[in-house]
């Protein structure tokens, strides 16, 4: 066999010449002049020695020995590499001609034992600290202390008038006509966080005053015009999760809806004060004159007639001169003096608590929910107390008018330029009041402005003393 390499055409090829062409090896079975008529596979001139897919490239194999120059015959298309032929018999060293086509590259040989793992390398410097993480988000506001003169809880009014609990975060009264109303069933839960309330139902009824606790108004949040407000007697009442609150109705606007969104908001009233001492009793009156003695009239034949009436008293008289004892009986002692008037007790103070939450954020500024009097009062002191554990700054301002003309607005400020301020504090106190209109009729209401404010959370607190 004589290895020719790849196959070309105008090439003369004799019996037992060896080619490649387009990925197969064959060997001449006809002598020929080639063409594309009788190029490989033509099986009348070519027998096909091997045929396979095409590997993956191998090294480079052994040169072989260099055969004899033929002429050179037009390029063809360059094929798949074939498998290398077997090495023929080395011949006769002739002259060197030009150098032919590379070889098919030769099988890759089986890859090397792996060598040894080197050994660890040494430890790199340590990288720099990554960036601090965010914040975590802010803790849940605890539950607010036992306020000293009254509170605002959030609840859902339920129609329901029966005894009982009137479920999570529900309010109810005992008498459909809500005007009539003499009990009011609370939840032990507010509806605004499910936050336990009892502590706070439970001190209603701390002061001494029993048969005036305070006042408790009880308004929708979304509608000015459906509100009741009652005064409160007794003992609170443990109804095995709510509480009972015996009342007595003042005044009202419209009834309340079910489900309606509400606000509960007592004040308490002031203690009772003590009994003001007895007054002293008045002069005994004088002992009037004794009557002069009548002479004796001569004993009449007659029987004794009936005794007649007695004459009513007459007014005592001035003390004469003491006269000769007369024969006649001493005259009654006159009557005790009348006991003077108890003094009047001093007025009575009541503080009324209005909180403003921002829910976690700055309390936002506007207009709030409005607090309605239902007494006659005057203002007497203004306190303002940031959220435990803030310094912050706020302005407020209190804008008043009467039921008939409700809404108030800016124009009815009534702080003229002493508004309640923080600044860079956690509480103010103002008892001075420069300018300020101070006088509340029953009925007023009063609307607070949030002029600007950092806290996320206030409590505003008007001392009043009713008139």
């Amino acid at each position: 066999m004589n290895w020719l390499g790849q196959w070309v055409t105008s090439t003369v090829y004799a019996v037992d010449d060896a080619v490649y062409n387009n990925g197969s090896s064959y060997i001449c079975i006809a002598g020929h002049t080639s063409s594309g008529a009788n190029q490989p596979p033509n099986a009348s001139f070519w027998s096909l020695t091997s045929q396979g897919a095409t590997g993956p490239t191998g090294p480079t194999g052994p040169t072989g020995v260099t055969g004899p120059t033929g002429p050179t015959g037009i390029t063809g298309t360059t094929g798949d590499v074939g498998p290398t032929g077997p090495t023929g018999v080395t011949g006769n060293t002739g002259l060197t001609g030009a150098t032919g086509p590379t070889g098919p590259t030769g099988v890759t040989g089986p890859t090397g034992v792996t060598g040894p793992t080197g050994p660890t390398g040494v430890t790199g410097a340590t990288g720099p600290t990554g960036p601090t993480g965010p914040t975590g988000p802010t803790g849940p506001t605890g539950a607010t202390g036992i306020p000293g003169g009254g509170f605002a809880i959030q609840y859902n009014f339920s129609t329901t008038v029966t005894d009982a609990d009137p479920g999570a975060g529900n309010l109810r009264f005992n008498n459909a006509t809500q005007n009539s109303a003499t009990a009011v069933f609370a939840d032990n839960v507010d509806s605004a966080s499910g936050a336990s309330v009892t502590a706070l139902l439970d001190a209603i009824d701390d002061n001494n005053n029993t048969s005036h606790r305070g006042y408790l108004r009880i308004a929708a949040k979304n509608d000015a015009n459906k509100w009741k407000e009652f005064t409160i007697s007794g003992s609170t009442v443990d109804g095995t999760g709510y509480r009972k609150l015996t009342t007595a109705f003042i005044s009202g606007g419209t009834d309340l809806a079910n489900a309606d969104p509400i606000v509960l908001q007592f004040t308490r009233t002031g203690e009772t004060g003590t009994t003001g001492t007895t007054g002293a009793t008045g002069p005994t009156g004088p002992t009037g004159p004794t009557g002069v003695t009548g002479p004796t009239g001569p004993t009449g034949a007659g029987t004794t007639g009936a005794t007649g009436p007695t004459g009513p008293t007459g007014p005592t008289g001035v003390t004469g001169p003491t006269g000769p004892t007369g024969a006649g009986a001493t005259g009654p002692t006159g009557p005790t003096g009348i006991t003077g008037a108890t003094g009047p007790t001093g007025p009575a103070t009541s503080d009324i608590n209005y909180i403003m939450d921002g829910q976690g954020s700055a309390v936002a500024t506007g207009q709030k929910y409005p607090i309605r009097f239902s007494f006659a009062c005057t203002i007497t002191k203004v306190s303002v107390l940031g959220k435990p554990g803030e310094t912050a700054s706020c302005v407020l301002d209190l804008w008043k008018n009467t039921y008939a003309n409700y809404p108030p607005t800016n124009a009815d400020s009534i702080v003229a330029s002493a508004k309640p301020t923080i600044s860079s504090s956690t509480k103010m106190e103002d008892s001075t009041l420069t300018g300020w209109t101070t006088s509340i009729a029953a009925g007023d209401a009063i609307i607070p402005e949030v002029e600007s404010c950092t806290f996320t959370g206030l409590t505003l607190v008007l001392t009043v003393a009713r008139t």
